[in-house]
């Protein structure tokens, strides 16, 4: 593929809709990309905004200005462009809209062997880069799997007071185990004192666990030390 293209992954999170590796020019305006899933997903491109996830699941950006070309964004192959809808729910008329809609819900062993979910298509698509990476002479980090961390995380336990780096953050843990839409392994999932965190308790659409916005982050065990944290006095 020419440099100049990238593919990427769309998600349109209120009818469920996916696109994978969609290909762009680099050099493709935000408007034009709006323009385009405009035909994919029933949301015209002037309600619609798009955030930009890298491979780890880490947002990049929120808001990509409709006059910034995609390559401003430092996009690579894997990235995934989310389509949030702006329409009030009265102005979608598809049928297939099912945000709605009680969902059903499976445990981490049943959604484990499915043949064909968001996991194994992420996993082909880390294997892949791990082949370019090897292809490339790059090192190759450690290949993870559902057991990894699992030990770092077996003396943290929900509601235990925290502190997080980087960033000495303090906050209270709310989740301790594997996150479908994230890497494999185990999370911990922390609710912050303050607004230091990237979401509100939610991963790839899928509440973990509820709290404000920016109050929120998922990280590896290792990077959290459980103990005597209270809360900060300002």
């Amino acid at each position: 593929m020419s440099a100049s293209l990238v593919k990427v992954n769309v998600r349109h999170a209120r009818t469920g809709g996916f696109v994978p590796e969609k290909r762009y020019a680099l050099g493709t305006t935000i408007s034009a990309i709006k323009a385009n899933l405009a035909t994919h997903f029933p949301c015209p491109a002037d309600k619609m905004r798009l955030s930009l996830v890298d491979l780890d699941g880490d947002m990049l950006d929120g808001d990509m200005q409709d006059d910034k070309p995609l390559g401003y964004y430092q996009c690579q192959d894997g990235f995934t462009i989310d389509v949030v809808d702006l329409q009030e729910r009265a102005a979608i008329t598809d049928f297939s809209d099912v945000s709605t809609v009680d969902k059903v819900t499976i445990s981490e062993e049943t959604y484990s062997k499915r043949e064909e979910s968001g996991r194994v298509f992420r996993e082909r698509m880390v294997a892949a880069q791990r082949a370019r990476m090897a292809a490339q002479g790059v090192e190759v980090p450690v290949e993870l799997h559902q057991d990894s961390y699992k030990a770092a995380a077996e003396h943290i336990q929900v509601n235990d007071r925290c502190k997080v780096s980087p960033g000495d953050r303090l906050g209270i843990v709310k989740y301790v185990g594997r996150i479908a839409p994230l890497k494999p392994g185990f999370w911990i999932g922390v609710e912050f004192d303050e607004p230091v965190g990237k979401n509100d308790g939610t991963a790839g659409g899928i509440r973990i666990f509820p709290c404000q916005a920016l109050h929120g982050g998922f990280l590896r065990p290792d990077q959290v030390e459980v103990g005597d944290f209270p809360p900060e006095e300002f």
